[in-house]
């Protein structure tokens, strides 16, 4: 029998039992008798209660770490992305420059703008 089957067959023994009362010093207490079995089942049922709780504590603070490290990776990537984009931007620069040749009047002037390009490319500037 599963536990909700178990429960189904408590509350269908015990819904007609009228309980008794007992005075104390804080008020009256309403109390039942019940089985000795079905008493250790509810505290059974407690105790599983307790450690399911426990477990789905567990499991947040595993899932809040999770999504630490994926915002983390996704930040990561971003950068990684914005990097290999300034690359991809600087070596089509330099792919499309003239060509020009030694001794050309504008050479240091295209190596001058070459060399910024990658520069600026390895620096993160865009």
């Amino acid at each position: 029998m599963n536990d909700k089957e178990r429960l189904n067959e408590i509350i269908t023994r015990y819904k007609n039992v009228k309980p008794f009362e007992i005075y104390s010093d804080t008020g009256i207490i309403s109390m039942i008798q019940m089985d000795e079995k079905d008493k250790d089942w509810f505290i059974e049922q407690a105790e599983k209660v307790e450690q399911l709780q426990q477990e789905i504590a567990s499991l947040k603070e595993a899932l809040n770490e999770s999504v630490k490290t994926s915002v983390s990776l996704d930040n990561e990537l971003q950068q990684e992305q914005a990097k290999t984009e300034r690359y991809e931007k600087a070596l089509r620069e330099i792919a499309n420059e003239q060509e020009v040749g030694e001794g050309d009047f504008n050479a240091d002037d295209v190596a001058n703008n070459l060399i910024a390009t990658a520069k600026e490319a390895l620096e993160g500037a865009e």
